[in-house]
C-alpha cells in the first residue's frame, strides 16, 4: 500500500519490494490512493495495481476483500491511520520512510503521530531513521533495509579530464541542493577541472526555495540541470557518466540514490543526516557534517585532485552494495520479516 505512484523514492521502494515478493512466490497487489505514471513499471513486472479512496477502508466491502490476503505492508507514515484500520483484519506492517522530519511531514500532509502509535508492527529503513523516529515521536521500530536492483554495466566512455559531481533528487530544501551548489562554488576557487550535475523535479510548494537556485544554475556554465529523468535506463546511464554522487540531505531516512550510486560503483559523499552511511567507508567516500559547506567542499576537492583513484574507490562502493544493498541481501532479510507473520 502506497500513497501514490510518482517517480520518487517511496514508490520505487514499493516496486522493488513487490518484485522480490513475487520472486518469493507470493501473489502481490499494490494499492495506491492516487494514480501516477509509475504504474506502468508495476504492470511491466506483472504486478497488479488497484486504486482506492481512503474512505473505502471503513466499508464492509473492503473488510471482506482484504481478508483474501495474508499480510498488508503499508508504506510511509502518511498512511498510519490506514494501517491502524487494516491491522484489525490481517497482519499489517507500517514501514516509515521518514526520519528527523517525520513531525514536519505529519503537519504538511495533515496526518497524526497518534495514528502511528496505534500501529502494532512498525519498521523503518536505517539505524539513523530508527534513532530519529524514537527521539521525535517516541515510537520503537525494527529495521528493514532498502535495496536496489543490480543494473551495473561496464563503462565504455572515454576518460574525462573533468570530474563530474552529481546530486539527484527532488529540488527541495530537505535535499540540501543549496549546500551542494555553495560547496561546489567554493571548490571552483581552488580547482578548475570539475562540473556539477543536478537531476530532479521541482515541487511547486518549494518554489521559493528552488527559483533562486535555478537563477544561479542558469548563470553558471559548470553547473548543469537536467530536470527529472523518469526512464530508469536513462537514469542509470546518467549515473554511469558521473564520477562522484553527493547526497547532501538535511534529512534522509536512507536514500535510494546512495544505494544506486554504490551499485554503479561511484564515489559516494553523504551528510550525517542520511541513513545510508553503512555504504560509506573512508576508502570510497566520506560523511560530512550536515549543512557544513566548507567540509563538503574540502572533501570534493580531494576527489577532484586525485581523480585517477576514483575508479578504484568506486569498486569499493560496489562491493559494499553487494554486501548490504543487493537483491540477495534484501531477499534474506525480507524473508525473515515475512516469516514473523506468515507461517
Amino acid at each position: 500500500m502506497t500513497p501514490e505512484l510518482s517517480y520518487t523514492g517511496a514508490p520505487e521502494s514499493v516496486l522493488n519490494m513487490a518484485d522480490i515478493l513475487v520472486k518469493m512466490g507470493y501473489f502481490v497487489t499494490v494499492v495506491s490512493f492516487s494514480e501516477g505514471e509509475k504504474e506502468v513499471e508495476f504492470y511491466g513486472k506483472g504486478i497488479e495495481v488497484i486504486y482506492l479512496e481512503k474512505e473505502e477502508l471503513t466499508t464492509r466491502t473492503f473488510s471482506v476483500w482484504i481478508k483474501n490476503y495474508r499480510l498488508c505492508i503499508v508504506n510511509t507514515s502518511m498512511l498510519a491511520a490506514q494501517a491502524a484500520i487494516i491491522q484489525h483484519y490481517i497482519p499489517t506492517l507500517l514501514i516509515i520512510r521518514e526520519a528527523k522530519s517525520i513531525i514536519e511531514f505529519q503537519q504538511i500532509f495533515q496526518t497524526r503521530v497518534e495514528d502511528i502509535k496505534k500501529v502494532k508492527e512498525v519498521y523503518c529503513v536505517s539505524e539513523y531513521a530508527q534513532k530519529e523516529i524514537e527521539h521525535q515521536i517516541n515510537v520503537e521500530c525494527r529495521i528493514l533495509y532498502n535495496y536496489v536492483p543490480d543494473r551495473y554495466f561496464k563503462s565504455k566512455r572515454k576518460k574525462s579530464i573533468r570530474v563530474k559531481f552529481a546530486i539527484i533528487g527532488t529540488i527541495e530544501e530537505r535535499k540540501g541542493i543549496d549546500v551542494c551548489i555553495n560547496a561546489f562554488n567554493m571548490l571552483k576557487t581552488q580547482v578548475d577541472n570539475c562540473e556539477l550535475h543536478i537531476v530532479g523535479r521541482t515541487l511547486e510548494w518549494q518554489r521559493l526555495y528552488w527559483e533562486p537556485l535555478m537563477t544561479q544554475i542558469d548563470a553558471d556554465d559548470t553547473i548543469f540541470y537536467h530536470g527529472e529523468i523518469q526512464n530508469r535506463d536513462e537514469l542509470i546511464q546518467f549515473y554511469e557518466e558521473m564520477d562522484v554522487i553527493i547526497v547532501a540531505s538535511r534529512d534522509e531516512s536512507c536514500s535510494l540514490v546512495a544505494l544506486e550510486a554504490a551499485m554503479m560503483g561511484k564515489v559516494l559523499i553523504v551528510s550525517q543526516n542520511v541513513g545510508a552511511q553503512y555504504l560509506v567507508k573512508h576508502i570510497n567516500g566520506f560523511v560530512f557534517q550536515t549543512g557544513n559547506i566548507e567540509q563538503l567542499a574540502k572533501g570534493m576537492k580531494k576527489y577532484a585532485k586525485t581523480q585517477w583513484l576514483n575508479k578504484a574507490r568506486g569498486k569499493v562502493s560496489r562491493c559494499l552494495y553487494q554486501k548490504y544493498a543487493s537483491q540477495r541481501f534484501y531477499f534474506k532479510q525480507l524473508k525473515m520479516v515475512i516469516g514473523r507473520y506468515i507461517e
